[in-house]
């Protein structure tokens, strides 16, 4: 085996590990709602996921910004701007939690206006209620992308592994505990995402002070006189804005999904909630393999190494195609017994047949978008990014327009199969130029 590829999967293994730990929390989530309160449960969960998917994913430049640049960091063996980076992300994460909570009665208004209809009326309530609880745990969750994208950028994937799985397994215990055994609902889910964030912060913390490698780079200095342009304020927050403008369009796409699908009525929207299950967990396992795009790219673009940048973009390449396939055929094959496992309803189950082949063809042809958005992100090539995904979103829109007048729920998911695949599509030219421009 190369070394390059066992650098992936040095890279790759453990995220892989920590990121389907995610999807499963959500899926437990999802499971003991439904146990506790139905469809009704797990509609009152999909709608407040969807609130802080607003929320917090719009706030993961904070890892995403931060990865690429001490990923080239790292390959020059600059301690200092990685030092400074770190800094940087974990006082910017600081500030928007406490914003966040300074606003959070505001945001727990607004949310409600907004996913109140006709059709899911007596959800806001509970809904209302898991989000006024889980905004608490802001501060941990935001300080926590700031960690990860530098320790992504440090070439650094066990203790992000472990910070997720004791995260969830926190989650999944004190959820379990205090919505069923406390009888607390709902409520008691969002108890427990909060109590185990915070327990998630704290190993961050124990876990970065015990690597030598970590506490020598922290305590670099940047002499002012000389501070470095790749960490210069205006660079910074300017990679940080295109995320951002980047993740309005993401975060808007799968919101639309679960209110336009609220609106359609309560089977539906657990059918969507459900489906997109699927999705996210393909998603997760996909991002392992980006993460280790980031990480790569950062290090060989720093190093100026445009050899081993177009080897591990090939192997990548093979690898994630490989791997929808699987998880494409293992959907094909036990969907409706995954579906029973969430405690769906027998109406849901009924009703999801009609769109678990749109999961099937996105989960085939949308790995491309995960492996170079990670790409893109080593080389900090940013604005491109911002331009794909709108231009993205605009042709999802336009075929969600096409198939409206079908059927709304297909208009759903035919528009979010376009915006995913042409992703990757749209992405393609400025990956040939990151190397072209990387010396050989």
């Amino acid at each position: 085996m190369s070394n390059i590829s066992r650098s992936i999967l040095r890279l790759a293994i453990p995220n892989a590990v920590a990121n389907i730990t995610v999807p499963l929390l959500g899926l437990i989530d999802t499971a003991i709602a439904g146990h506790v309160a139905g469809d009704s449960g797990i509609g009152a969960i999909a709608l407040g996921g969807a609130v802080f998917n607003l929320l917090y994913w719009n706030c993961s430049f904070l890892r995403m910004a931060t990865s690429g640049l001490v990923g080239q960091a790292y390959g020059r063996a600059d301690w200092a701007v990685c030092r400074k980076l770190l800094l940087r992300g974990v006082y910017l994460a600081v500030a928007i939690s406490l914003l966040f909570l300074l606003f959070r009665e505001d945001i727990t208004n607004i949310a409600v206006w907004v996913l109140s209809s006709d059709n899911v009326f007596q959800l806001t309530t509970a809904t209302a209620s898991y989000v006024s609880i889980r905004i608490w745990a802001a501060p941990a969750v935001l300080i926590g992308y700031a960690m990860q994208g530098w320790m992504v950028g440090m070439q650094k994937a066990k203790l992000p592994m472990v910070v997720s799985i004791a995260s969830n397994i926190f989650n999944i215990v004190f959820s379990y505990l205090f919505a069923i055994n406390m009888g607390m609902g709902i409520d008691g889910i969002a108890l427990g995402t909060v109590v185990a964030q915070y327990l998630g912060t704290s190993i961050w913390l124990v876990g970065m002070m015990s690597d030598k490698v970590l506490v020598s780079a922290i305590k670099q200095r940047i002499e002012k006189e000389r501070e470095a342009e790749d960490i210069s304020y205006y660079n910074f927050i300017k990679k940080n804005v295109d995320i951002f403008l980047r993740t309005i369009v993401l975060v808007a796409v799968h919101c639309a999904m679960t209110i336009f699908a609220a609106k359609e009525g309560q089977t539906e929207l657990a059918t969507t909630a459900c489906l997109m299950q699927f999705f996210m967990l393909f998603s997760y396992i996909s991002d392992a393999l980006a993460y280790a795009a980031e990480a790569l790219t950062g290090k060989y673009i720093g190093r100026d190494s445009g050899g081993e940048l177009r080897a591990m973009m090939v192997k990548l390449g093979k690898w994630s195609g490989a791997m929808s396939i699987v998880v494409a055929i293992c959907y094909l094959i036990g969907w409706s017994q995954f579906l029973q496992m969430l405690g769906a309803s027998i109406e849901v189950v009924e009703d999801a047949k009609e769109y678990i082949y749109w999961i099937i063809i996105i989960t085939s042809l949308s790995f491309m978008a995960f492996v170079e958005d990670g790409i893109m992100l080593g080389a900090a090539n940013t604005r491109a990014m911002v331009v794909t995904v709108w231009i993205s979103g605009v042709l999802g829109v336009g075929t969600g327009a096409i198939l409206w007048s079908y059927d709304v729920m297909w208009a759903l998911w035919g528009g979010f199969g376009v915006f995913m695949i042409m992703r990757g599509v749209l992405l393609i030219p400025s990956i040939k130029s990151i190397v072209k421009n990387t010396n050989k």
